[in-house]
Order: C-alpha cells, then structure tokens, then sequence
C-alpha cells in the first residue's frame, strides 16, 4: 500500500492544557460532542485550570470542534464503500420471498430495511429456522447474520394460521447478545421489521439499566426479549413475574463471543431453567449464529440442540453448504473480498506521530467525509488518546518549549492565521469501552451511527457484531490478542459486500504477528513507514533533507509538551502507559513468542505516551496517587502490588539491569481489555 498525499502536521497544545477561555470538550462527557461557550476576554474558568501553565502575554488559541453532521438521506451509505458484493449474496433471483417469508415481512424487508435480495447466509439459514428445525450457522463478518434468525421469527409469530399473540403469554422469544451495543442495534433492526404488528411487543434487559423498571416491563410482558446473559439469568432467578413458559426460540448471536467472555456456566444455566420451564406442548427451537465455528462453539451446540442443521457458509463464493455434519472448512477464517487489509512497522516512540499523521492524511484525502474505528488494548488508553487530541490544537504550537531559539520568533502574537485554530484531529471524536455508563455508551453509539463522519477510540468492546455505517478505515493502533480478534475488528467495515481498508499499526519487535497472519491464509499489504511520516519529518525540519532518524526527538517532543504541560492528561498518559504494559504481558500463550513483553524498550514505550519520565518513576507515581486516592477513600484501581510480574520485572530490568520471575494470567488480557456485559 502506498502513500501519494502528504500533510503537514505540527503539534501544540493550547496554554494550560485543554481548560482555557473557548471552545471545549468535555473529557469525561462519553463523546457528547455538545460545547460548552467560555468566552474569551472573560475570567470564566473552568474548573482543573492550571494557573501557571501559559507563558505571559502568549496568544491563546481555541480551536475550532466540529460538529456532527447526521447522514440523515442515506445517500453517504449510497455512494460510499460501494464494492462487489456477489461472494456475500447468493444469487440474483434469490428473494425473501422464495425463502417462504410472508408477503408482510418481505415488504417491511424492503421498505423500510432497503432489503431485497438475501445474502448467502440468509438464504440458508431462513428456510431451516422456518422449518422449525435447531440450526447452527456460520458466515463471516458483516454477512447479515442478525436478519437471519429476527426475519424468520417474527414471520413465525404472525403466521396467518396463528392465535393473536398478547402480553400475558409472556416471552416467546430470546435472543442473548455479548454486548449492551448490540443488543440496542439489534433491537432497533427487530423495531422496523415488527412495526407492521403492534402485538409483538420487543424489550432488553441488559446491565446498567435499573433492574426494577426491568421487572415492571417483564411483568407486562415481552414477547421479544433482547439481553445480555447475566442479567437475564438475574432475572429467570429472581423476578417471579417474568413468565418464560411458552418460549418458543432461543437465540444466541455471536455465540463465540459469549463463550470468549466467560458465559458458558451462565448459557448452560439458561438452557436448564429453560428445559424446566418450557411446556412440553412448545418445543423449543435454539440457534447459535457465529463468524467462527470453532470446537468450543459446537461443543455448546451439542449440548443445547438436538441434532442441529449446520450451515457453513466457509466456502465462498461458493453456494454454500448446508448438511447434517459440519464440513471441514479451507479456513477457519473468512476475510470479506471488498477488504483490503494493510500493516506498518513504525518505531515505537513514533507510535502515536505514525497514528496522528495517518488520520489527517486520509481525513483531507477524504475532503472530511472520513469515519474510522482505532481500536486499542485497554479502556485507559481509549480515555488518554480521546482526551490527548480533543485538546491538541495544529500547527506548529504556541511552542517556545518544542522550537529552537532562533525559530520562536516565527510564531509572533499578531500571527493571523485560520489554521492556527484547527484540532490535530479535523473531525468529531468518540470514545467507547466497557468502564463507561451504559447511557454514555449508548449515546456514542448512537451518535457515531448517524455521524457522517467522526473517529471512534475503542476497546474491544466494539469488535463484535456492531453494524457501524459507513466506515471507511480500521485501525488496530494495537496487536489484537488473537486471530480471530483481528477478524472481528476489521469486520466493522466492508459490511454486506461494501468495500473497506485496514491498518494494523506494528512496532519493529511486533513484525512477526504478520507470519501467524500469513499462516491462517490472511495477506495484509505492507506500507512505507517513512512515507507516512515525511510529511511531519518535512514540517519540522523546514524542507530540508536530512535522516530520518536525526528527527525522532524533534516529532516526539511535539507530543512530550502538551502531555507534560497538563497534569490531567499527563495522570491519563501515566495510567495508559500501565494498563497497555500489563496487558502485553497476558497475551495468550500463543503468541507470547511474537508479542514478548521482553522484547518492549519500555522508555520507548513511555515516549510513545508522551511521557518524559523513566518507566520506573511512573509506576511509582502511580502508586503514590493510588495511596493518596486509598488515604481520601476514593480508591477505585487495583493495587501496585497487583501488577503482572513479567512487567514489574521489565521495568525493573530497564533501570537496574535485574531479572524477575516471570508469571502471566491466562485471561488478564480480556480483563484489561474491559467488556462488561
């Protein structure tokens, strides 16, 4: 992959950090991209600003937020990411119709989904669910899996033959997601196909909500019921009013996610309350859907179904198969054709100038109509890169502390210039993980979804199953933990036959992730690290040629100010450096020998936080603000004293050149990673 634009970047940030007179997100606002009004010249201030932070008389600079433009006429969908979408649907002539879906529900599938034609998947999986018959099904990312068990179900509760359904049956349907984000996108999909049928009344119980307005609506009655499978267990063992008697389907998307998450001991408990429960004059028909079919997904298949239809879809662009056996596929993963995948080795102290030089590269090359998800290792590091560059203003700073003597004088007061006034970042930015409330999470959801344009900083929590529209760029700023993570964070784009790109953003040590890529059949491109950087390398150094490695220092000090300068976001940049070092040493077995944390230069590393200081001196700083939180009894970390061994040890080896005991947790990794269900 190449690079035939460049940009100029410089970096600064405004005087005392992101709290001065203008305008200014709020950090902990869940992406609520509302601003709030400081007028200049005024003694408003916002609470956190540091006094002593701006030099005097130096001009202050508010940049310019953009705002979120909703694509509300579609036509952005229309025109964008258009690719060849014949290895996803099955054939031309093959309708919702044919499949043996009602005349209403093929007519809402038209007019209000925009459906016409049924993607491979579908036209397998349809038929069986109306047969009645258990299925376990597999297609890869972005196929529309979701229709494929909601479309049939519903046609299934308003057959023509069928008694008029009411509150007081009860649920008659459940369907079980991972995450809170899709439980809501597939809720809203289920709303406009059962719009036609008012009796059908969908709900979701999922955590984070108040669990009484939850028994309220349950004591009414669901007749669809959308959850998260530890509160709906919450509530098969206590809520006494949720009648789940004449439950008919049973549900569970993205089966391999739930089992990644820990949700076996609480899917098999489902299924048992369900066996007790469920009339014997109802049999109880169970789908697991998933973009992989590994032994773990079948084994729980085993268990709650009875001689299942397996549908592997592995086999594209071929028609498919459909049998009683699962069928060895060629691979185990499936990278839609529209895709095109790519990966840079970049420096690690350059990490984060690689990062910021791409986005505004393909943001101008885009002409502002750009959306991206920048998927990262830990919720800390989402909250530290959303804060970092809400409050990081281009170019070149107010920066007597990052330029030379002899160049301070270029950037006089009476300097008037609109660019001076633009974010590094041109365009809204989001944040989404699993430490956020469930309303503030529901809210960037549902901003990002009708933004037609934004970046989203993302933990894994947004990896699976989330429809996101009009996407144009995946940005993995950090090695996933598995293959089949990666699959999943890339399916994001190149949805149902669109086109879509990636990057993978390695260090030089982490080169050899692209081998194990390359093993599992999965050929990403390799792009010109010092390509992407010359733009900046160019701006510092005014034009003039010269190595690229004289300039290392110079780009990093652009970042190293602005963090430095800020006690909020320096404290953030501390605390990303540690979760992202603790979560490299719990990568999976595995892929320890490709993704070692040994092999970290952890003050590198550090650099790449915008971090002056030793790593050693910020673990400890951590640990004082810890004692002093513990001290004002607002403690809500864990303790120092809990931090991987192989990490404590590579800090240690920096400074004093000792080894340590080295001792990794299995599932510390996804812990880190956040997913709270």
């Amino acid at each position: 992959m190449a690079i035939d634009d460049t940009i100029q970047v410089n970096i600064s940030t405004r005087p005392g950090g992101a709290d001065i007179p203008g305008y200014t997100i709020r950090g902990d606002d869940g992406g609520d991209k509302r601003r709030d009004r400081v007028h200049n010249g005024h003694n408003h201030r916002i609470k956190g600003h540091d006094k002593g932070a701006a030099d005097k008389g130096q001009k202050r600079i508010a940049p310019k937020i953009r705002r979120v433009i909703p694509d509300t006429t579609g036509d952005l969908e229309k025109r964008r990411n258009m690719g060849n979408s014949r290895t996803i649907f099955a054939n031309e002539q093959c309708s919702f119709a044919s499949l043996g879906l009602s005349q209403r529900i093929t007519k809402q599938l038209e007019t209000k989904l925009g459906f016409t034609q049924a993607t491979l998947v579908q036209s397998l999986t349809i038929p069986e669910m109306i047969s009645g018959r258990d299925v376990l099904s597999q297609s890869q990312t972005g196929s529309g899996k979701t229709l494929a068990f909601l479309a049939p179900i519903v046609d299934r509760l308003t057959a023509p033959g069928r008694e008029r359904i009411t509150r007081s049956q009860g649920t008659l349907s459940l369907i079980i997601c991972p995450t809170r984000e899709l439980c809501l996108q597939t809720h809203q999909v289920l709303s406009k196909l059962a719009q036609p049928f008012p009796f059908i009344v969908s709900g979701i119980v999922m955590g984070g909500q108040k669990i009484k307005s939850e028994k309220a609506s349950l004591r009414k009655g669901i007749t669809i019921l959308i959850c998260t499978p530890g509160r709906l267990l919450d509530h098969l063992r206590h809520t006494t009013s949720f009648i789940y008697s004449n439950c008919e389907h049973f549900i569970l998307d993205e089966a391999d996610r739930l089992l990644d998450l820990g949700f076996e001991n609480d899917l098999n408990s489902i299924a048992d309350a369900l066996r007790s429960k469920v009339s014997s004059s109802h049999r109880l028909q169970c789908a697991l859907l998933s973009a992989t079919l590994d032994k773990r997904v079948k084994r729980l298949g085993t268990i709650l179904m009875k001689s299942p239809t397996i549908i592997d879809c592995s086999s594209i662009p071929s028609p498919g198969s459909v049998s009683s056996q699962p069928a060895p596929p060629t691979s185990q993963y499936q990278i839609p054709d529209g895709l095109s995948q790519g990966y840079v080795a970049v420096p690690e102290r350059l990490r984060l100038v690689s990062l910021v030089a791409f986005l505004r590269l393909k943001i101008s090359s885009y002409s502002g109509d750009f959306k991206a998800i920048v998927f990262v290792s830990t919720c800390d590091q989402t909250e530290f890169y959303h804060r970092l560059f809400s409050n990081i203003c281009w170019p070149p700073a107010p920066s007597r502390q990052v330029l030379d003597d002899g160049d301070r004088e270029l950037l006089s007061d009476d300097v008037q210039d609109d660019t001076l006034h633009d974010p590094i970042i041109p365009s809204p930015l989001f944040k989404l993980h699993g430490n956020m409330s469930s309303t503030d999470r529901t809210k960037v959801y549902q901003q990002y979804c009708l933004g037609r344009t934004g970046i989203l900083f993302c933990t894994d929590v947004a990896a699976r199953g989330l429809d996101l529209p009009s996407v144009d760029w995946i940005i993995q700023y950090n090695p996933p933990s598995d293959i089949t993570d990666y699959v999943h964070r890339i399916g994001r784009t190149a949805r149902l036959g669109r086109r879509g790109r990636t990057l993978l953003i390695l260090s030089q040590s982490e080169r050899g992730f692209t081998s194990l890529l390359n093993e599992h059949n999965i050929h990403p491109d390799e792009m010109d690290c010092d390509q992407l950087l010359d733009s900046v390398r160019r701006e510092i150094i005014n034009g003039a040629p010269a190595p690229s490695s004289c300039h290392y220092t110079a780009m990093n000090k652009q970042f190293t100010y602005p963090v430095d300068s800020d006690t909020d976001i320096k404290g953030l940049a501390s605390r990303a450096f540690t979760s992202y070092t603790r979560s490299y040493a719990a990568y999976p077995k595995p892929i320890r020998p490709l993704l070692s944390v040994h092999n970290l230069h952890l003050g590198h590393v550090a650099c790449s936080f915008g971090l002056k200081q030793a790593p050693s001196s910020i673990s400890g700083q951590q640990k004082i603000g810890r004692r002093h939180r513990k001290r004002d009894g607002n403690d809500d970390e864990e303790d120092d004293d809990d931090i991987v061994p192989a990490v404590r040890g590579s800090l240690e080896k920096y400074e004093q050149g000792q080894k340590r005991s080295n001792k990794r947790s299995k599932v510390l990794y996804n812990l880190m990673s956040e997913f709270t269900a």
